[in-house]
């Protein structure tokens, strides 16, 4: 199977750290094909010091419309069977950018469970119509 691990920002946190590990992990059982970090950021250049067997793909853009269109290239091209994101803004990025409606797993932190679905459904009213369409 075929996974990308989408990571896309371009600060090292704990949540990047967590899905570049994550990745290693599973690329030592031949699962994944790439993680996209964000373009010539901290993340890119960490994930190639310290994991260089992974394929490190470069989500460009800092507007999110274009995040989102870079991420499509990606899966285009790689064509994984599953995206595997660890935060919600990754979530919509890659709802945005699955064309032939891959598989989205995400990661949810016990912060996120306790928040509750109020504050969800607030910031998914704030999101452009055609995010909120891919994640409908």
């Amino acid at each position: 199977m075929r996974v990308l691990v989408v990571a896309s920002r371009p600060s090292w946190t704990a949540d990047t750290h967590f899905m570049a590990h994550l990745a290693a992990g599973l690329s030592a059982r031949g699962l994944v094909v790439a993680i996209a970090t964000a373009l010539r950021s901290d993340a890119e250049r960490e994930v190639e010091c310290r994991w260089p067997q992974l394929s490190v793909r470069g989500v460009s853009g800092r507007a999110w419309w274009r995040q989102a269109m870079s991420l499509r290239g990606i899966v285009t091209a790689l064509r994984p069977n599953v995206l595997l994101v660890g935060t919600e803004a990754d979530a919509v990025l890659a709802a945005v950018a699955s064309t032939t409606g891959q598989p989205i797993v995400r990661r949810i932190t016990t912060a996120e469970r306790v928040a509750g679905d109020a504050a969800r459904g607030e910031r998914t009213a704030a999101l452009p119509w055609l995010a909120r369409r891919a994640l409908a």
